[in-house]
């Protein structure tokens, strides 16, 4: 139960992904950026993620240093690839 609250951001961060996939995300961000990007790259991307969180999950606070790693990926995806892009389009 030590490492919980690793464990639960590794879920949420999992069922994000799976609602990005079900919105069809691909679609929204090539309109908007004109990126092309491809699903197998979403997908290798997002996999590399979870094994990620699952580790650091697995590890928890026991070596703190490694299991924040995730903290600070989910912190940085969240501030800029979602609350940046949303501000941007604003501004436009």
């Amino acid at each position: 139960m030590d490492n919980l609250p690793f464990w639960i951001l590794t879920v949420a961060y999992a069922a994000h992904i799976l609602e990005e996939y079900m919105l069809n995300w691909k679609k929204w961000a090539q309109e908007i950026s004109n990126l092309q990007l491809e699903w197998s790259e979403f997908f290798v991307a997002n996999f590399a993620v979870i094994v990620l969180g699952i580790s650091c999950s697995v590890v928890g606070f026991s070596c703190p240093v490694y299991s924040y790693l995730f903290v600070g990926l989910s912190f940085i995806n969240g501030l800029f690839a979602h609350i940046g892009t949303t501000i941007i389009l604003i501004l436009k």
